[in-house]
């Protein structure tokens, strides 16, 4: 069996899944700061890292020196791709989200025909680029038995604030973005197969939906916070309790962080706005949230 991490970095949500050179460039430090490193203390290092960009990325020179950095560093196999990300976006309607999928697939894959080579199996496992994995995920993960239509991930882990390394419990009550896919090899290499292997699933939360689950025991992963994320917050719902003094040290060891400074982000008036949106009770937030896209929809519409 290969084992891809894969990375979707750019094309990934609304504006084409790129916000400016600004946004990709403290991207790409969060990334080597935290992810890089908890990474680098995996108990098992036989894996392939696959960092998915947009066509528009493969001369980009932020992502040029991003290359050379990764592939400079013993006992790292890195693969960068430049058609896309391999998952349905839910930010398009489902017909256009189908075709861009397809698409990357069709032009990605044959790429990654010498990469899998002879293998029976192909794991893919997602790694956001701003997420991190406990030191023993990656060895966990292969001990898990490859079988056709079948996921393996963590229903709970940690949250980290980035800019303080505060540290949190994390309790989703939906699938998180961390689950690996079984493939096998003639599936995973051809696009159409790939694609109605997977639904495909519309996003993360709908894994479940079209492929059998293997809840995996323990906290093994950790959602990276930093006061520029779209969707997640310091404050999110499904924060728990907070985590301090020596057991605090213990997580940030076991994922390889202890030594990684602290990276504060500069919000924008939608973050801010974002933030307070999460602190208010459940039967507010409907309110509010059916408000925001009263007014939205009567803009758009003018």
């Amino acid at each position: 069996m290969i084992h891809f991490l894969q990375i979707p970095f750019t094309g990934l949500g609304k504006n084409n899944g790129f916000r400016g050179n600004a946004w990709l460039k403290a991207r790409i430090e969060l990334f080597k700061r935290f992810t890089l490193a908890a990474l680098l203390n995996q108990t098992k290092k036989e894996f392939v890292l696959w960092l998915c960009f947009r066509p528009e990325e493969e001369k980009n020179p932020l992502v040029i020196d991003l290359k050379k950095t990764l592939n400079r560093i013993r006992g790292l196999t890195t693969l960068f791709t430049f058609h896309g990300i391999l998952l349905s976006d839910d930010k398009y309607p489902e017909a256009i989200a189908r075709q861009r999928l397809l698409t990357s697939l069709r032009y990605t894959l044959p790429e990654l025909v010498g990469w899998v080579g002879d293998e029976e199996w192909v794991a893919v496992t997602c790694q956001p680029s701003d997420d991190l994995f406990a030191s023993w995920a990656v060895e966990e993960i292969q001990r898990q038995k490859p079988e056709k239509h079948c996921a393996v991930g963590w229903m709970g882990g940690f949250l980290l604030n980035m800019a303080t390394k505060e540290v949190a419990e994390y309790n989703p009550s939906t699938l998180p973005p961390f689950t690996t896919i079984f493939y096998p090899r003639e599936t995973f290499l051809n696009a159409e197969k790939h694609m109605a292997y997977i639904g495909p699933f519309k996003s993360h939360e709908h894994v479940s939906d079209h492929l059998r689950f293997k809840e995996l025991k323990g906290r093994g992963f950790m959602v990276g916070t930093h006061g520029a994320n779209i969707s997640t917050s310091w404050q999110i719902p499904y924060k728990g309790r907070e985590i301090l003094g020596n057991e605090r040290e213990k997580i940030l060891l076991d994922f390889g962080i202890w030594l990684s400074d602290a990276m504060p982000m500069h919000k924008s008036f939608r973050l801010w706005g974002r933030i307070c949106y999460n602190y208010l009770p459940r039967p507010l937030k409907s309110i509010v949230y059916k408000l925001y896209h009263l007014v939205r929809a009567y803009y758009v519409s003018e």
